[in-house]
């Protein structure tokens, strides 16, 4: 793990990532300036920080501007002294920062997402909307079976939005949970894993492959394709770019899972706290942390969203898959697996191998 932290620590000099800045030893530092999110609810994090500050005049804080989202990872090279004292950032870094001991545990105190549980503890505050993973059709026109289009660039379509489903079963989610555990107990290579990417294949070819979110956002507004896979942030862009370009279908778009009656689903972004601070200081910046989550995952309610409601209530929540791991794993994966399956003629057992491979080496060994 620290060769890896090393490396961005590298990567961060060379392109000038690592900033410091000089603040009061007594000044409480926070960084939720994510750069990546276009999430309006990032606003409602705003206004929960400044309620804060009114509420506790007495305490300085000083907002730290982000210069990548990664710079949290290239700071924690330098020590826990070095990171801002609360900070938003996304579930693979937190995962790095708990295994190097940066972060503070908040089991008991924040909620247990899953996302968020780190070798059985808890440690951060969910923050943002919920990803989830479904289909989004036309219910005038499509029905379960017929083809539905997807992303094929993007590097966790496959993943999310069929791996996850597919592997929502008992048999999968135990072979998951030990999969993240790290155990040993489960591998690549393993029967569910190479048959369920055989059920992925099969699948895969009766869809429809488009180069990016906007040509998928766009093919169903325009009535092109009557039914899309797509998951995370594209879920939210899609329903708000319909709502305004074509209302008629709007009001008629209902929301599936993939397979059966699972919709996967997890939280992408989450409120941490640095450790090596003293307990006082740590009591504030942990009221601050749950503070900033507040209410900031909510979605705008009509009769279409409460359709995406009911299905989500209604089904069986399983692992959003690019969640967890580390995002070497998941770049490897998707560059030699999950963004060529239609292109070559690589057998799942190959490709299992290939995984199992890059799992042992950015996973298991770090």
């Amino acid at each position: 793990m620290r060769r890896i932290i090393s490396a961005l620590l590298l990567i961060a000099i060379v392109t000038g990532l690592c900033s410091c800045t000089v603040q009061s030893e007594d000044a409480i530092t926070v960084d939720i300036s994510l750069l990546n999110c276009t999430d309006d609810s990032l606003s409602v994090v705003y206004d929960n920080l400044s309620e804060w500050k009114s509420n506790h005049s007495e305490i300085s804080i000083v907002e730290r501007e982000r210069v990548a989202d990664d710079d949290i990872l290239s700071l924690a090279v330098m020590g826990a002294d070095h990171l801002p004292d609360v900070f938003i950032t996304y579930n693979h870094a937190g995962r790095l920062l708990e295994e190097e001991g940066l972060v503070v545990e908040l089991t008991g105190i924040a909620p247990d997402v899953s996302a968020f549980d780190y070798d059985g503890g808890v440690y951060a505050f969910p923050v943002l909307r919920e990803y989830v993973s479904v289909i989004v059709y036309d219910m005038s026109s499509w029905e379960e079976g017929d083809p539905v289009g997807y992303n094929s660039e993007d590097r966790f379509t496959i993943p999310n939005c069929y791996l996850s489903s597919v592997m929502g079963t008992e048999e999968g989610l135990a072979w998951f949970d030990h999969m993240v555990a790290g155990d040993e107990g489960a591998s690549f290579t393993d029967d569910v894993f190479v048959e369920s990417l055989d059920m992925v294949r099969e699948m895969l070819s009766d869809d429809i492959p488009y180069g990016s979110d906007q040509e998928v956002i766009d093919a169903y507004i325009n009535g092109e394709c009557s039914a899309v896979a797509v998951y995370g942030e594209t879920v939210f862009e899609l329903l708000e770019s319909l709502k305004t370009q074509n209302p008629d279908l709007y009001s008629r778009t209902g929301f599936a899972s993939s397979l059966d009656d699972v919709v996967p689903c997890g939280y992408q972004y989450g409120v941490f706290v640095r450790a090596g601070m003293s307990e006082e200081r740590t009591n504030v910046c942990i009221d601050l942390a749950r503070t900033l989550a507040v209410e900031c995952c909510d979605w705008e309610s009509d009769e279409t969203t409460e359709r995406l409601y009911a299905l989500i209530d209604e089904s069986r929540g399983v692992p959003l898959h690019s969640l967890y791991f580390v995002p070497w794993v998941w770049s490897f994966a998707s560059d030699e697996c999950f963004q060529v399956l239609g292109t070559e003629e690589k057998t799942s057992e190959e490709y299992a191998l290939l995984l199992q491979n890059y799992y042992e080496m950015y996973y298991i060994d770090n």
